[in-house]
């Protein structure tokens, strides 16, 4: 794998920030990595605690603020899981990624992904119906917070 380094890289900087926002453990992560499908409310979760200085006490609460917000498509489910661009659209609101013009027209996952994509976020063969993985989630929010680091 070509960025196999990144997935212990960011297991630290998760471990290291997770710790700060809510004590969450290496189970956890572990868990999370192992996850062929990542839910609605974990995804929210770790965006959230990632993305503000105020992050939610736990899934649940994030999962209802980011569907509140409309940073998740309006069908989603706490426990359901999470697409591709499901994932995309949460991230670049959250994180308050501007986009390209028909993501600005059109604020969807479905551009919202194509977005993530063109900036290398998203990285390898996908489509924006794809579920996530717990890996693959993880992959995602390391590129978009080094990048973040970066700017």
């Amino acid at each position: 794998m070509k960025h196999s380094y990144h997935v212990p890289l960011l297991c630290v900087i998760l471990l290291f920030s997770a710790t700060a926002a809510r004590g969450q453990t290496a189970i956890d992560i572990e868990r999370l990595l192992d996850a062929k499908e990542i839910t609605c409310s974990q995804a929210a979760y770790l965006v959230l605690a990632a993305a503000l200085e105020n992050p939610p006490q736990n899934p649940e609460t994030a999962f209802g603020m980011a569907l509140e917000n409309g940073w998740l498509p309006a069908k989603s489910e706490s426990g359901g899981g999470l697409t591709l661009g499901g994932l995309s659209l949460l991230i670049m609101k959250a994180f308050n990624i501007e986009g390209g013009l028909m993501y600005r027209l059109f604020p969807f996952g479905r551009y919202a992904y194509r977005e993530m994509t063109s900036r290398g976020f998203i990285e390898g063969r996908s489509y924006s119906a794809f579920t996530v993985s717990g890996e693959q989630f993880l992959r995602i929010l390391e590129n978009v917070l080094a990048r973040r680091e970066t700017e």
